[in-house]
């Protein structure tokens, strides 16, 4: 009789485990960041190209660019934008580009001083400009889209030195979020060489 007894208040814990395993939540995925880690370029000026001090600007950006979640289109519908839940820039874009953009410059030899703003220096030239794109483009063929709006303005005269737009496309070999990072990466070292291949040949002064 004890037996007997006792049994159903053995089985109780087991019942309540089954109950719980069955109702446990899977696990979230975890995030993912990546930096923004432009090659540099292959040769500096011998002389700068821009006397003086040059300030490159945080760069303006609309909507889902301006946010840290990486973003997507897809191949066959490009117009429409998507962002990735768990997969995420270190910071927002505009704060990173500018930054990889003034490491850029200081290592092309373009001015005699490149700075940002906070580091509140008397600049004779600012760069501005805008992220157009900055995405990645899923479907075949697998890739990357980037597309910079960048300036020079003179500060003693507040003249537009130029203003161009620049875009790059990289393929990829998959959709994976990291390859499309360390392919943005490459396609923003093709935009910057060309903004330092413009201010060259323009011989902004």
């Amino acid at each position: 009789m004890k037996d007997t007894a006792m049994r159903p208040i053995i089985l109780l814990p087991v019942l309540a485990l089954i109950l719980l395993g069955g109702c446990a939540q899977p696990e979230l995925p975890r995030d993912h960041f990546y930096r923004l880690m432009v090659p540099t370029p292959e040769g500096a000026s011998s002389a700068p190209e821009l006397p003086g001090v040059i300030e490159v600007q945080r760069l303006a950006a609309d909507g889902l660019v301006s946010e840290r979640p990486l973003v997507f289109s897809f191949r066959d519908d490009t117009q429409a934008l998507r962002q990735y839940n768990y997969n995420l820039w270190n910071e927002a874009p505009p704060a990173i580009v500018q930054d990889q953009l003034s490491r850029y410059l200081q290592a092309a030899g373009i001015a005699r001083r490149v700075v940002t703003p906070e580091l509140r220096q008397r600049p004779d030239y600012q760069v501005v400009g805008k992220i157009r794109r900055f995405e990645q483009v899923v479907g075949a063929p697998h890739g990357v889209a980037v597309e910079l709006e960048l300036g020079v303005v003179r500060l003693r005269d507040d003249g537009l030195v130029f203003r161009r737009s620049y875009f790059a496309e990289r393929k990829t070999v998959d959709d994976a979020p990291a390859t499309a990072a360390r392919a943005i990466n490459e396609a923003l070292a093709e935009v910057f060489a060309g903004f330092v291949r413009d201010i060259r040949e323009l011989k902004v002064r």
